[in-house]
């Protein structure tokens, strides 16, 4: 198993019709945008991860930006409270799995920079960048 991948994101794009859903949350709730934007993206990822059972979302967006059938990495949304300063998409290992021939493929940063684009566009959370972990290092990135 290789090193774990952090990739962060931003706030809602303006564009996108989640962001005034966001907007309009965060007053309702009497909270910060910032605040919202995090429950927001770990309701809909945590939901999305579980609805698409055996990883089957990741595995079709890794699909799509790497051009060729592959199993990813077991991923998780990660976000500790009000301490986190963005969303985070904690990808468990730093190589695919080609579907076929069973080969590891180590990500590269073309692949996920576009699974991040991808992200952006098809949820509307703004791609910020990532970050490969080494051993131990912490994902957190603190206020």
């Amino acid at each position: 198993m290789g090193n774990q991948i952090a990739m962060y994101f931003g706030h809602s794009i303006p564009e996108n019709p989640r962001h005034k859903e966001i907007e309009d949350r965060a007053i309702e709730w009497g909270c910060p945008i910032d605040f919202a934007i995090l429950e927001d993206f770990d309701w809909t990822f945590t939901r999305t991860l579980k609805i698409h059972e055996n990883n089957e979302i990741m595995n079709l967006l890794f699909t799509i930006v790497a051009n060729r059938k592959v199993q990813s990495p077991m991923s998780e949304v990660k976000y500790r409270g009000n301490t986190s300063l963005v969303p985070t998409l904690l990808l468990q290992d730093d190589f695919l799995t080609d579907a076929e021939t069973k080969e590891r493929i180590m990500i590269s940063d073309e692949v996920i920079n576009q699974l991040g684009w991808e992200i952006e566009s098809f949820f509307g959370f703004q791609y910020l960048n990532f970050k490969r972990l080494t051993p131990n290092e912490n994902w957190l990135i603190e206020k």
